[in-house]
């Protein structure tokens, strides 16, 4: 699996990267935090504001397992300092 982001911003930045099995859908920094915060993944982005990573799927986890996966960071120009991205269904598994 490979995933490459491109930030709002076009330099390095601080990205967190929300997953949960369970959606929210709450308000949060002046937008909508989709998944329940179960996991959150800390990550920085290139200098232009791009990050991809891939990674092989854990071995405990089973056929067609759903996450909500959303990311967040910091920006001055989004609502309370933040901007998030859309936050997508996605089915992982072997």
């Amino acid at each position: 699996m490979s995933v490459t982001v491109q930030a709002s911003t076009a330099s390095a930045t601080t990205l967190w990267l929300m997953a949960s099995h369970n959606d929210i859908n709450a308000q949060f920094k002046g937008g909508v935090l989709v998944p329940e915060p179960t996991l959150m993944f800390t990550l920085v982005t290139a200098p232009n504001g791009t990050l991809t990573f891939g990674s092989s799927l854990p071995p405990w986890l089973g056929a067609a397992e759903e996450f909500y996966l959303q990311f967040w960071q910091l920006d001055p120009q989004g609502p309370k300092g933040f901007a998030a991205s859309n936050a997508v269904l996605a089915t992982l598994g072997p």
